[in-house]
């Protein structure tokens, strides 16, 4: 039964990143040697998995573990390989030879000895996240009827797939999500979103995501501690709905689609935090940072102004001045850029894939001000996940939403 579960995980995963279905399109041949196999990469990690969860099921307890130092470790390791991987191969090569003609060590060769000390850290730090993951969803009362929480937590601290977003150029709308390889360089995404709008007279958007619902769950440690947990929490929260009339119902319509997302993030945030404050007696982690955000300009206000270009994009789309707006919306990538805000490509796939959250400010959607008021009528962010995830659709959320307004 357990391994029959496993496998409907495994399809609900299949089928929102396959939404046009199982025959292959002119775009996915194009990219097929660039795609990321979901299941060789299940081979190499579900079953392994689940024999370490074994094991340390009848030999440990998680719930009086101690992090003994190795969580700020793996997460500060995991930080400094993400920063070295994103210098440029040709830089890198460089850096190895002094002015003196005398090798040093590469960053290249750092970057393998970073691996080697990751990988014996990440089972430890894996399995005591977990625990205490579920332990605090299981203090909200999410637990099964049958006093055990389904799905069980599961993650993998990795690099996220990339994701290819495909948009008609004349409207802002999501037809195609693949998952390609999280290794492409800069030069290769290039290409490829290039070459999709030439060939195929589509938008295209290759970017890198905070997670993915895979089983077990995949997070990029690279984000930090805080920002971690947040993901993984969202993660499994699409996971446990999908066993509810919410999650099987993602793909109704672009309206579900962002009422989860926008759910998700709402309630992953919060119960992330509450993790994070769970393994806040070591000062060590309360004060770990990693991020690598650029210096923003505190006067711009960057959600306006992206919520107004969204706005304008689609007036102009509507009056059917595509190359107008696709000059509009690199005109005000530029803007943004010089505010601080980096956006490698500003396009109507990147509207259409960032503007599924309703708390980005690539959203339009009124869904993340209607989720928040229905999250304020629950005392319980527990009471909160276990009622909407009843809706098949956005219509029977709306409804109940006012009546609870």
């Amino acid at each position: 039964m357990l391994k029959l579960c496993l496998l409907i995980l495994l399809v609900f995963i299949l089928f929102p990143i396959s939404k046009g279905g199982f025959s292959i399109s002119p775009i996915e041949e194009d990219v097929a040697d660039y795609r990321w196999n979901l299941g060789s990469w299940e081979a190499t990690h579900l079953w392994g998995k689940w024999i370490y969860k074994v094991k340390a099921a009848l030999t440990f307890d998680k719930s009086n573990a101690q992090s003994d130092g190795f969580l700020v470790p793996f997460f500060d390791i995991s930080h400094k390989i993400y920063k070295l991987e994103k210098i440029p191969e040709k830089t890198r090569v460089v850096q190895e030879t002094s002015s003196s003609g005398s090798s040093n060590t590469s960053s290249t060769s750092q970057i393998a000895s970073l691996h080697e000390s990751q990988s014996k850290l990440k089972p430890l730090v894996e399995d005591y996240i977990e625990g205490i993951v579920s332990m605090v969803l299981s203090s909200y009362g999410l637990e099964s009827r049958l006093g055990f929480l389904w799905p069980p937590v599961d993650v993998d601290f990795s690099n996220a797939p990339n994701v290819l977003v495909v948009s008609p150029r004349d409207k802002i709308e999501r037809s195609m999500t693949l998952t390609l390889s999280p290794r492409l360089s800069p030069t290769t995404i290039d290409e490829l979103e290039r070459g999709l709008m030439l060939d195929h007279n589509v938008s295209a958007l290759i970017t890198g995501i905070g997670g993915i619902a895979t089983y077990p769950s995949i997070v990029p440690p690279s984000q930090g501690i805080r920002r971690s947990l947040r993901s993984l929490v969202h993660e499994w929260l699409h996971q446990y709905w999908f066993f509810h009339s919410l999650g099987s119902n993602y793909w109704r319509d672009s309206n579900m689609t962002t009422l989860n997302e926008t759910a998700a993030s709402l309630a992953g945030d919060e119960i992330g935090d509450h993790v994070f404050q769970a393994l806040g007696n070591n000062e060590e982690i309360m004060i770990a940072k990693h991020d690598s955000d650029p210096t923003h300009n505190n006067e711009f206000d960057f959600k306006y102004e992206m919520r107004h270009t969204r706005l304008i994009v689609e007036e102009m789309l509507s009056d059917g001045m595509v190359d107008q707006a696709e000059t509009y919306m690199e005109d005000r990538r530029l803007i943004f850029e010089n505010e601080g805000f980096y956006i490698r490509r500003l396009n109507q796939a990147y509207f259409a894939f960032y503007g599924s959250y309703g708390d980005n400010p690539a959203s339009i959607s009124p869904i993340m001000d209607e989720v928040t008021r229905y999250r304020q009528s629950f005392s319980s962010v527990g009471d909160f996940i276990r009622e909407i995830r009843k809706f098949s659709t956005y219509e029977e959320f709306q409804l109940e939403a006012e009546l609870e307004h």
